[in-house]
């Protein structure tokens, strides 16, 4: 089993594979509303994922949608890669809610005993459009203190 170091969340070192949902700026008005993300799509579909693994045996791709990863519970990690280079993986920890672009290899362990994701994607996603990667070896992450 191989282990990556869990990197902190930043708009910077998370641009090459997604965006971090956060507003831009806040007018002070009490309700601001800011569009963050936005594709063409006949539909979306909202899903709430359990993960209790510690280690990632594969990583996924959905070549034709973006999807998105909102923490619920728990403590996980958002493992991802280039679309051209998928055991060139990186590990940050999931503590808000993240955009990942299409095409980009992911997957999210726990590092709690359970944890909960909301994912929002394309419902107009064939499964043709969805691809998996076996890893040579199973991945888990930790964290450096």
């Amino acid at each position: 089993m191989k282990t990556i170091e869990i990197k902190t969340l930043t708009q910077s070192a998370f641009a090459p594979y997604g965006t971090i949902l956060r507003l831009s700026q806040d007018d002070g008005s009490g309700r601001y509303f800011e569009v963050l993300e936005q594709a063409h799509s006949t539909g979306w579909r909202i899903g709430i994922m359990s993960v209790d693994r510690y280690v990632a045996p594969y990583l996924e791709r959905h070549l034709k949608s973006k999807e998105s990863h909102e923490p619920l519970s728990g403590v996980m990690v958002l493992l991802v890669a280039p679309a051209d280079d998928p055991q060139s993986m990186e590990a940050f920890l999931l503590d808000c809610p993240v955009s990942v672009h299409e095409g980009i290899w992911h997957q999210v362990i726990a590092i709690s005993e359970k944890a909960e994701v909301k994912v929002t994607e394309n419902i107009d996603m064939p499964s043709s459009e969805s691809e998996t990667w076996k890893l040579q070896e199973c991945i888990t992450a930790k964290l450096e203190l």
